[in-house]
C-alpha cells in the first residue's frame, strides 16, 4: 500500500510540474485526447522493444480498436507522467540505478493521432560483489544476514529485491520489540559492481502500553479486551497488532477499524506507548426482506419469501441474534403452502470467558399440508457449534445436531411407506473439523500463495440415536504457488471415506460420496463418476481420491485462462480402491475475474484410461474448483 501511495504523490507532482513543461501547442494536442496511433523507442540496448512496451502505461491502437470492437487507447497527461516512472523502476529492479526515461509526442490537433517517443538512457547495470551487515552481533546478526542472502553476489542490482530485503529486516525487528530500529544502506560501487553493506541499530526495547477505546465507539470495552493479542507490559510486535486488527473485523461488528498511537509521545512514552481504537461499528439491528419465483420436481411454478430480523451486537456486548423465516407457495394453477422454514440463532462469543464462539440455531419446519398427499411432515432440528481460533489462520470447529421429525394426517403404516419413498432419516451427529487457511486475507477468491487445509470427522448415530450409524472422515488440501511472474499454480488433493457400522447395513446416499463436475473431476457431468443404481442413476461411492493441477495465468483486462489435469477415483467399498479405478481428464478454462469472484467456463475431456469412456463436457459454474 505505501508503494502505490508513493506511485500516486509521484504521480501527481509530475503532472504538475508537465502541465508548465508542455508547450502551448502541445497541451492543445493533449486536450483533444488524440488516439495514440505509434510508440517509437529508443536506447534500448538491454531489452527488446516488445518487452519495453510491455512495461508501458500507453498503447497502440490495434485490431480490435480500429474495428471498432475495443474502445480506443487515448493519450493524456497521465501517459506522460506514467510512462517514464514505470520504465525507471523497471530498469531500477534490472539493475540499471541510474536509468532515465525521457518522453515526447508529436501530431496535429487536428488528425486526432499522435505519435509516442520514448528515449532511454540506460546508464550503466550493476551487479552484486558483496553483501555485509554491521552494527548487530549474536542471533540478530545471524537473522539479518539469512535476509540479506536473497542478495547474492554476481546477480544484477534488482531494486525490488533490495528493498524486500530492508523491509524484511525492519518487520523482524518491529515484531522483535524494536519498532524504532533504523538501518543505512551503504554502497560503494566499483567497476560496475556494488559492494551492500546494511548497518542496523536496533534503539530501545519498547512494550505495549494501555488500550484505549474512543468514547465513541458503544460496544463494551470487554469486547476489545477478549479480542486483543496484547496486555499492557508485553514486548511490541507489529504482528500482533495486525492480528487484532483483524479479529476485531472478523467480529462482524464492525465495517473499520484502525489502532493508533498519539501524535506527539515524550521519550518516555515512546517506549511504552498507548494504542487508541478507532472504529466504524456497523448497525447492530438489521432486517432483509427477499422474494421470486422457483421451480420444483412436483410444482412446476412457486414463489420464495424470505425475511430476517437480526441484531448482530446486542448491547453492545458482541452477542447476536437472529431470527429468518423462508416460505414456498404454489400461485395461478392452485393456490397453497408448500414449505415453511423458520431458524433462529443465537451466539455466544464468549463461552466461559474464553475467545470461543458458541453458535446455536433452532430450525423448525411447520406441518404444512401436501398439495399431492394427505399427510403434513414437522421438523425439528438443534445445531451447536463451538469454534475455537489457535491463530489467524487455524482454527477448530465441533459440532451436534439432533433432529426429529413427524408425519401426521395418515396412519402409522402409510406414514412409514412415505418416510421410505421420501428417504427422510433422522441423523444425529457429532462432527470436527480443523481448518488451516494461509490463503492471503484479501484474495481467497483468486489466491497465488498459501494453501488450505481441511481434517473434517463426522460420527453419526450409534449411541446418539437416528435412523443411521455411520462415520464419515475427509482430508483436503489445497496449495497455491506463483507461477512465472504472473501466473498461478493450484494444486488439490481430497480423500475420503464413509462406513456404516451398528444397526445400519449402509450409508443413506445424500451422505455417500460423489465425485465428476465443475469443482470435482471435470470432463464428467455432475456426479456421474463412480457407482450407479439400478437406473443408472448416480449412487455414490464409500470412498473417494481426488487430485486437482491447474495453471492460471491472466489473459488480458479481467480474463484469466487456465489448463489443467483432473484425476479421481469413487467406489463403493473401500477395498476396491487401486489405480484401474482413477479416471484422469484434461482440459482448458476462461474465467472473468469479476467482483464476487471468478466466472468461468471450462472445457474437460476424458481419457480412456482404465476404460473409462472417451468425450468431454463444458462447465459453467462460479469461482475456481478449489
Amino acid at each position: 500500500m505505501r508503494s502505490v501511495a508513493l506511485l500516486a504523490i509521484m504521480v501527481l507532482f509530475s503532472q504538475l510540474a508537465l502541465g508548465a513543461e508542455v508547450s502551448s501547442e502541445k497541451r492543445k494536442l493533449l486536450a483533444k485526447r488524440p488516439h495514440i496511433e505509434k510508440i517509437i523507442i529508443s536506447g534500448n540496448n538491454s531489452f527488446s522493444e516488445g518487452k519495453i512496451r510491455k512495461k508501458l502505461y500507453s498503447r497502440e491502437d490495434g485490431i480490435w480498436q480500429s474495428l471498432g470492437l475495443m474502445r480506443g487507447n487515448r493519450f493524456t497527461k497521465s501517459n506522460l507522467a506514467y510512462d517514464p516512472i514505470l520504465l525507471e523502476y523497471f530498469y531500477k529492479d534490472q539493475g540499471f540505478p541510474d536509468a532515465k526515461v525521457d518522453i515526447d509526442f508529436t501530431g496535429l490537433p487536428e488528425a486526432g493521432q499522435v505519435q509516442l517517443l520514448v528515449n532511454i538512457h540506460e546508464g550503466i547495470r550493476y551487479r552484486i560483489a558483496s553483501v555485509t551487515v554491521s552494527g548487530l552481533m549474536g542471533k540478530d546478526e545471524e537473522k539479518v544476514l539469512s535476509m540479506a542472502n536473497r542478495l547474492r553476489p554476481g546477480d544484477y542490482l534488482r531494486h525490488s529485491i533490495v528493498e524486500g530485503v530492508r523491509q524484511e529486516i525492519k518487520s523482524y525487528f518491529a515484531n522483535s520489540g524494536y519498532p524504532y530500529a533504523s538501518d543505512s544502506l551503504l554502497k560503494s560501487e566499483h567497476n560496475s559492481s556494488v559492494a551492500i553493506n546494511f548497518k542496523v541499530i536496533k534503539g530501545d526495547l519498547v512494550a505495549f502500553g494501555n488500550l484505549v477505546v474512543d468514547s465513541t465507539i458503544r460496544t463494551q470495552r470487554k469486547v476489545f479486551e477478549k479480542e486483543a493479542t496484547f496486555k499492557r507490559g508485553d514486548v511490541y510486535s507489529r504482528d500482533k497488532l495486525f492480528e487484532f486488527q483483524q479479529r476485531l473485523m472478523r467480529t462482524n461488528l464492525f465495517s473499520y477499524v484502525s489502532l493508533r498511537i498519539p501524535d506527539s509521545m515524550s521519550r518516555r512514552d515512546s517506549l511504552m506507548p498507548d494504542f487508541r481504537v478507532s472504529a466504524m461499528e456497523r448497525p447492530p439491528r438489521y432486517v432483509t426482506f427477499g422474494a421470486g419465483a422457483t421451480q420444483d420436481v412436483a410444482k412446476d411454478f412457486l414463489w420464495a419469501i424470505s425475511g430476517s430480523l437480526g441484531n448482530r451486537n446486542i448491547n453492545g456486548t458482541g452477542r447476536k441474534m437472529l431470527l429468518e423465516s423462508n416460505t414456498l407457495f404454489q400461485a395461478f394453477s392452485q393456490w397453497g403452502f408448500v414449505k415453511q422454514h423458520f431458524d433462529f440463532s443465537y451466539t455466544e462469543p464468549y463461552l466461559l470467558g474464553l475467545r470461543m464462539p458458541l453458535i446455536t440455531t433452532f430450525t423448525y419446519e411447520p406441518g404444512v399440508h401436501s398439495l399431492l398427499q394427505n399427510y403434513r411432515i414437522e421438523t425439528i432440528r438443534l445445531d451447536a457449534t463451538i469454534v475455537r481460533e489457535f491463530s489467524l489462520w487455524t482454527r477448530l470447529s465441533i459440532s451436534g445436531t439432533y433432529e426429529q421429525f413427524r408425519i401426521s394426517g395418515v396412519g402409522s403404516d402409510s406414514a412409514q411407506l412415505y418416510k421410505e419413498e421420501l428417504g427422510l432419516n433422522v441423523d444425529r451427529e457429532i462432527s470436527l473439523a480443523l481448518e488451516t487457511d494461509t490463503r492471503p486475507l484479501l484474495n481467497k477468491f483468486n489466491p497465488s500463495s498459501g494453501s488450505l487445509t481441511l481434517y473434517e470427522l463426522n460420527y453419526v448415530g450409534g449411541p446418539l440415536g437416528g435412523d443411521n450409524s455411520f462415520v464419515r472422515a475427509v482430508f483436503s488440501w489445497s496449495k497455491y504457488n506463483k507461477f512465472t511472474s504472473n501466473g498461478v499454480f493450484a494444486s488439490r488433493i481430497k480423500l475420503g471415506w464413509v462406513t456404516a457400522f451398528g444397526k445400519s447395513t449402509e450409508v443413506p446416499t445424500k451422505e455417500r460420496f460423489y465425485l465428476g463436475g465443475a469443482y470435482t473431476v471435470r470432463g464428467f457431468k455432475e456426479n456421474t463418476l463412480g457407482p450407479v443404481d439400478v437406473k443408472g442413476d448416480p449412487a455414490g461411492g464409500e470412498a473417494i481420491g481426488l487430485l486437482n493441477l491447474e495453471l492460471r495465468k491472466p489473459l488480458f483486462w479481467q480474463i484469466w485462462g487456465s489448463t489443467f489435469i483432473d484425476c479421481g477415483y469413487n467406489v463403493a467399498d473401500i477395498k476396491q480402491v487401486s489405480f484401474r479405478e482413477v479416471a484422469v481428464t484434461f482440459g482448458v478454462g476462461v474465467q472473468w475475474v469479476s467482483p464476487v469472484g471468478p466466472i468461468r467456463v471450462d472445457y474437460g475431456r476424458r481419457t480412456n484410461i482404465n476404460d473409462y469412456p472417451s468425450g468431454g463436457s463444458f462447465h459453467f459454474s462460479i469461482l475456481y474448483a478449489f
